[in-house]
């Protein structure tokens, strides 16, 4: 449980205990938040980068040059390689976890839906 927080100010005090405990909670929902969007924003771009080796393969082209060449842009470009797949717990969960919040809003996601289901 919190300890009060007083504000003293004019002409006496005044308890913050409620602005101090919605500050902490609005801080653990922006926390989540921001988790949220780092692991969808891996998941999403490892899952393309590892989608276009394949097609990158099977049309003879090489992809790790296409990403060394994008990556002489100055801006615009976040380089992912491809690799063995999105590993852990996290990054396999959170962009399912974000449809399933985001549809609990009334919002209907279709990028980060489209991203984590089977072709």
């Amino acid at each position: 449980m919190s300890q009060p927080v007083h504000h003293v100010g004019g002409t006496g005090t005044v308890d913050l205990r409620g602005e101090v405990d919605q500050a902490r909670a609005l801080a653990a929902g922006l926390s989540r938040l921001a988790k949220l969007l780092e692991n969808t924003f891996r998941a999403v771009n490892i899952a393309l980068v590892n989608e276009l080796a394949e097609v990158a393969r099977d049309t003879g082209l090489n992809l790790r040059e296409a990403v060394e060449a994008a990556s002489t842009k100055p801006f615009g470009f976040m380089r992912f390689d491809p690799g063995p797949g999105i590993g852990g717990h996290c990054l396999r969960i959170d962009p399912v976890y974000l449809s399933w919040w985001a549809s609990a809003s009334s919002h209907r996601p279709t990028g980060t839906t489209r991203s984590t289901s089977a072709p």
